[in-house]
C-alpha cells in the first residue's frame, strides 16, 4: 500500500506540474495563491515527495485552476482509505445519491446531534 500511495503522489505531482505549465503558471504563482511564501511545498508536491493535505485538496485545486471533479480522483488516488470510506457508505446507502447535497448535510448534522444528546455529549 505504501508504493502505491508513492506511486500516486508521483502520478500526482507530474499531473499537476502539467496543469500548472499548461496555464502558464509558476511555482511561485501557486505558493502565493495558497498563502505559502516560497515555492518548496509546491516543488514537493509535484516531485511526489509529498502529499497534497485532505484539508487543502480544493484549494490546490483552485491554484492550479483546476475543475472540481478532479478532486474526487485525486481522492482516490491520493487518500485510498478515505475513498473506501466514500465506495463503502455509496454502496450500502445508495439512496443518497438521490438527494441533494443539502439534504445529506442537513440529515447527517440532525443524526449526529441526535446522538450526542443521546449520550449527554449535546452542545
Amino acid at each position: 500500500m505504501v508504493e502505491d500511495k508513492f506511486a500516486n503522489a508521483l502520478v500526482a505531482g507530474a499531473l499537476l506540474k502539467s496543469y500548472r505549465e499548461k496555464r502558464n503558471l509558476s511555482q511561485s504563482d501557486v505558493a502565493q495563491q495558497l498563502g505559502y511564501r516560497n515555492v518548496n511545498f509546491i516543488s514537493m508536491i509535484e516531485s511526489g515527495k509529498s502529499n497534497i493535505p485532505i484539508a487543502r485538496i480544493i484549494d490546490v485545486l483552485n491554484a492550479y485552476q483546476i475543475e472540481a471533479e478532479m478532486a474526487l480522483a485525486l481522492v482516490k488516488k491520493l487518500q485510498p482509505e478515505i475513498w473506501q470510506l466514500f465506495k463503502h457508505m455509496i454502496t450500502t446507502n445508495p439512496e443518497l445519491l438521490k438527494k441533494k447535497f443539502g439534504e445529506i448535510e442537513d440529515d447527517l448534522d440532525k443524526k449526529f446531534g441526535r446522538v450526542l444528546k443521546e449520550y449527554g455529549l449535546g452542545v
